[in-house]
């Protein structure tokens, strides 16, 4: 499935579905989490998204995706993008 996909790619295009999702929380209930998961669907599709990218590309693609819709990731990243054009 992941053969020959860039990082830049899967980090642009790949989505955790919504069965993966539900899968995922079933397989923690098997083993007996007492936590519902349901009200956290966009976090628990990044964080396995993070997992997977980790699995495929290293520790700091993990990084990069989790982190990629921080705001005060973004704002350092536009910060220093903007200090790059005045130098």
């Amino acid at each position: 499935m992941f053969d020959e996909v860039s990082f830049k790619d899967f980090k642009d295009n790949y989505q955790v579905s919504d069965e993966l999702a539900q899968e995922f929380i079933e397989y923690a209930r098997l083993n007996e989490a007492q936590i519902d998961l349901s009200k956290y669907a966009s976090e628990l599709k990044r964080t396995l998204k993070a997992n997977i990218a980790q699995q495929l590309f290293g520790p700091n693609e993990y990084e990069k995706v989790l982190n990629q819709s921080d705001p005060m990731i973004l704002k350092i990243l536009e910060l220093e993008s903007r200090n790059q054009t005045i130098e």
